[in-house]
C-alpha cells in the first residue's frame, strides 16, 4: 500500500524508485520455488553451502543449516543420506575456533557481529542429526565433536549475547551423543569430567547440614 501510494507521488525519484522496489519484490520466489531449489541443491549442495559461508556469510549458511535440518528430517533415509555427505563435520566445522593465522590464537569472535542466532540454528540442526543415529553420533566423536561442545560451555555473554541458551543446547547434544555410545562416553569423561562437575556443582540444591548428634543406631 504504501508503495502504491509513493507511485502516485509528485516526485519523479519516488515514483521511480517505488516502482524498482516493486519490480524487486515482485522477483521473490513463492514456497514451491523455494523448495524445488532446495531440491535441486541436493545435500552435498546443501551442506557446501554452510562449509564455505559458515565463516564470512552468517545469513546463508544460517539459511544452508536450517535447510539442512528440514530436509534431513523427512526421513530416515534423508538423514542418513545427510550424514554420509558430511552434515555432522560441516555443522561442527561452523560452530569450531577460529585460529589466527599470523600469532596462532584462538576466538570465535568475527567480524560478523553476534553469532548467537546462528550458532542456535547449526546447533539444534546437528542435534537433530545424531539423535537415535549411532553413524552421526561415531562421527560427531571422531571430529572432535565432544572437545567442540565442551569449549561451548565455556563461552561468555560479551562473546554471545544468547550464551546461556548455546550451553544449554551444546550440553543437550553432549548427552544424545553419549546414549548408548560407549566410546563418546570415554571421551566425555576423559575430557570434561571437571567442566560437568562444575556445571552441576552450580544447579544442584546444595547438600543438606550434616547434624552435630550422632545415633547410636
Amino acid at each position: 500500500e504504501g508503495l502504491t501510494h509513493c507511485s502516485g507521488s509528485n516526485s519523479h525519484k519516488a515514483r521511480d524508485m517505488a516502482s524498482e522496489v516493486m519490480d524487486v519484490l515482485a522477483d521473490l520466489a513463492g514456497q514451491n520455488e523455494m523448495d524445488a531449489m532446495k531440491d535441486k541443491f541436493g545435500p552435498g549442495g546443501m551442506i557446501e553451502l554452510l562449509k564455505s559461508n559458515a565463516k564470512t556469510n552468517s545469513l546463508v549458511a544460517g539459511l544452508a543449516a536450517d535447510s539442512i535440518g528440514e530436509k534431513a528430517m523427512v526421513s530416515v533415509e534423508s538423514k542418513v543420506s545427510f550424514v554420509q555427505f558430511g552434515s555432522v563435520e560441516a555443522l561442527l566445522y561452523a560452530v569450531s575456533v577460529d585460529v589466527d593465522p599470523q600469532d596462532g590464537t584462538e576466538s570465535r569472535v568475527t567480524n560478523m557481529g553476534d553469532l548467537s542466532d546462528f550458532y542456535l540454528k547449526v546447533l539444534w540442526t546437528l542435534r537433530s542429526l545424531i539423535k537415535n543415529n549411532t553413524t552421526a553420533k561415531e562421527r560427531l566423536g571422531d571430529d572432535k565433536g565432544i572437545e567442540n561442545m565442551l569449549g561451548l560451555l565455556h563461552i561468555q555473554s560479551n562473546e554471545f549475547e544468547r550464551s546461556e541458551e548455546i550451553k544449554t543446547v551444546a550440553l543437550s547434544i553432549l548427552i544424545e551423543s553419549v546414549v548408548d555410545h560407549e566410546k563418546n562416553s570415554r571421551r566425555l569423561l576423559r575430557n570434561g569430567l571437571d567442566t560437568i562437575i562444575s556445571l552441576a556443582e552450580k544447579v544442584l540444591p546444595a547438600p543438606p547440614r550434616k547434624s552435630v548428634f550422632t545415633p547410636k543406631t
